[in-house]
């Protein structure tokens, strides 16, 4: 079963680094301002799984210009009990993946989201001043495509003040009513018929396989 699911894992990141379409993300265009994370260590954006289950693979942060990120970052998901299902750490620079203006990590064992259920998608921020930052503030839903497989669940974003240091459940700090924050990402496993195809598409899959059969 491990086995399985990180090979899952390892297909959703080769089929982004192959351009895919079959791999599916959270949310994509942001068309708000990329600002200063001032004293702001956590972002969270609660979301709603719609009424099919899906499993995670890969999460990410955007780069806004794809030049690489300041620093590494966190992304996790977490349930509304505050415990968190899983994280990746982005890594600085361009170590990480980059795929339609997000840096990508898998998963060390993919998330499986319930359906009609709500989640916390979390990252770190730091309080610099240039596009290495990855939040991106906007006044409306409309000003970013998101997957018609979730929809947002609160009127505003989430965030955890100074002296909370690391990833933390949003919901420490105050909602931003009426301003949507993204940042963070996630890609969808793919569906099993694509799986193989990923798997074939470059050394990432067979290197992902030896390293599970050693």
């Amino acid at each position: 079963m491990n086995s399985r699911k990180t090979l899952l894992g390892v297909a959703s990141l080769t089929l982004l680094a192959a351009g895919s379409a079959s791999a599916q993300v959270f949310a994509t265009d942001p068309k708000g301002d990329w600002v200063d994370g001032g004293s702001v260590v956590t972002i969270g954006t609660d979301f709603t799984v719609g009424n099919v289950g899906v499993t995670i693979g890969s999460l990410g942060v955007f780069d806004k210009n794809g030049d690489g990120l300041e620093r590494a970052e966190e992304v996790g998901i977490f349930r509304a009990d505050k415990t968190l299902l899983g994280s990746v750490t982005l890594k600085s620079g361009t170590g990480s993946l980059f795929h339609d203006g997000t840096r990508w990590e898998n998963l060390t064992t993919p998330i499986a989201l319930s359906a009609n259920t709500t989640y916390f998608l979390a990252w770190t921020v730091h309080p610099l001043s240039d596009s290495g930052v990855p939040l991106n503030i906007v006044k409306s839903p409309a000003d970013i495509t998101i997957n018609p497989l979730f929809s947002l669940a609160g009127n505003g974003y989430l965030y955890t003040d100074t002296g909370v240091p690391g990833l933390n459940f949003p919901g420490q700090g105050e909602r931003s009513v009426g301003l949507f924050a993204f940042g963070g990402n996630l890609a969808l496993v793919p569906e099993p018929a694509t799986v193989g195809v990923a798997t074939a598409l470059g050394l990432l899959g067979l290197a992902g396989w030896r390293r599970i059969r050693r």
